[in-house]
């Protein structure tokens, strides 16, 4: 039986106007019990999730239906991103130490499934993947030497390349980024992408031009601990960005988890209410002003470009999509745990 809750927000807009939004949750039916960090929701209809032990689900009518399966071969792995070109061309990223770090291809909606790529280095551990179109795509990894690991791709996932070290800023002592929700890397327009580290350095990594020049900039995110830092990042069309994280030892403390910028991530600032903001793994935008954080200490809205935010839902999760058109968007988490979501609003 599907649950539903409702939240309503009032929220003005530009011009002033009062907004009344209801968040509508609805639980999923997922014929699975596996952790999901993997999401990506194409349209309204097409949802992906990739999953623990080499599971995967799919609908392809809005979860009225999921479907499950294993991708052979990789029964023991943990998929951690996963990109969606069409209902049918799909890129599965797992992690883990060396051989356990792979990129997954399906062109027929996972009836078969091949092995595009295996990482080989011991200290690799795979983040995230983004793409900036159907055949440019960037990985991120845990470093094998000083520089980030970056992997790129000009073939939709069937081959990847190291950028090139010497282009790239040195990692400092402890740096490194969180496979948490695979929103620790994010790419934009043509060639720009965001890289967020964690650690004892917490730092965003900038690329114009799909990795062969970067900037890295400083964030007064929680950090300090190998398990501080931030864990996603969010940039919207007017270059505003957000970013969540914290400490995943200690997720009811509300210690500088939620920081903000409006030049493209240059530069930071710590939201006025972070103090009221326990540790998240996921951020989105939903609307103008209006934006959406998720994590083990539960769901959280702000209404006011992320300065100040109010929880909404205690169940812990660990990651999340959205589609802006139809305003639904998809939570995902421990044992199976889904839950679909619509942003509905109209004017006072």
């Amino acid at each position: 039986m599907k649950k539903i809750l409702t939240f309503l927000l009032l929220v003005l807009n530009l011009q002033g106007i009062a907004q009344d939004y209801s968040i509508e949750f609805q639980d999923q039916n997922i014929p699975s019990t596996s952790t999901f960090r993997a999401i990506h929701v194409f349209n309204d209809s097409c949802i992906w999730l990739g999953g623990t032990h080499g599971n995967y689900c799919f609908t392809n009518n809005g979860g009225k239906e999921w479907k499950k399966a294993v991708v052979p071969g990789a029964e023991k792995l943990d998929f951690r991103d996963l990109h969606v070109f069409s209902k049918d061309h799909v890129v599965l990223m797992s992690c883990g130490n060396g051989l356990d770090s792979r990129i997954y291809v399906t062109k027929n909606g996972g009836e078969s499934w091949s092995l595009s790529h295996q990482n080989t280095f011991e200290k690799a551990f795979y983040n995230g993947i983004d793409f900036w179109d159907e055949q440019n795509g960037i990985l991120t990894s845990d470093a094998i030497d000083s520089k980030p690991y970056i992997l790129i791709t000009e073939n939709a996932g069937e081959s990847w390349d190291r950028l090139k070290p010497q282009f790239i800023p040195d990692l400092k002592e402890g740096e490194y980024a969180f496979a948490a929700s695979g929103t620790g890397i994010v790419t934009r327009g043509v060639g720009e992408v965001w890289i967020a580290t964690g650690g004892m350095h917490s730092r965003i990594f900038y690329s114009a031009d799909k990795g062969q020049n970067w900037e890295v900039f400083e964030t007064p995110i929680i950090q300090g601990t190998s398990t501080e830092g931030i864990y996603s990042f969010f940039i919207d069309d007017k270059n505003r960005a957000v970013c969540v994280g914290g400490n995943y030892k200690e997720i009811n403390e509300c210690k500088g988890n939620v920081i903000l910028s409006t030049d493209s991530g240059k530069s930071w600032k710590l939201a006025d209410g972070e103090e009221s903001v326990a540790f998240k793994e996921c951020v989105h935008q939903l609307e103008k002003n209006v934006w959406i954080a998720t994590g083990p200490s539960g769901t959280a809205i702000s209404r006011d470009n992320g300065e100040n935010w109010k929880e909404i839902d205690k169940r812990a999760f660990h990651t999340m999509d959205y589609d802006a058109k139809s305003k639904t968007g998809f939570l995902a988490g421990d044992q199976g745990l889904v839950v679909k979501f619509h942003l509905k609003n109209k004017e006072l």
